[in-house]
């Protein structure tokens, strides 16, 4: 299994993928994942929870518990309201 640092990403990568998230649900609301059509928004939101679950992860595993750490939860908390906003408009309609 991969119980080895040198498997975990250090904070900086976890930055960035939590910035490209960010970016992507912000600014490029056209060009976003999440704004994809060609997929159910079930099958996009699969992709990026398991993206974020695996940056949570690290930043336990590394003990990650500053002011930094708090501005990835955040992100991450973003994408779970706007992912139960679309959930419940998506499902308003059944």
């Amino acid at each position: 299994m991969f119980n080895s640092a040198q498997h975990l990403q250090p904070f900086f990568c976890l930055r960035n993928i939590i910035d490209f998230y960010a970016l992507s649900m912000a600014l490029f609301v056209n060009y976003s994942v999440l704004a994809r059509t060609d997929a159910p928004f079930n099958v996009i939101y699969d992709f990026v929870f398991d993206r974020l679950r695996s940056v949570r992860q690290d930043l336990v595993v590394q003990r990650i518990d500053d002011q930094a750490a708090i501005v990835i939860y955040e992100t991450v908390i973003r994408f779970h309201v706007y992912s139960a906003f679309r959930f419940l408009n998506l499902f308003r309609y059944f």
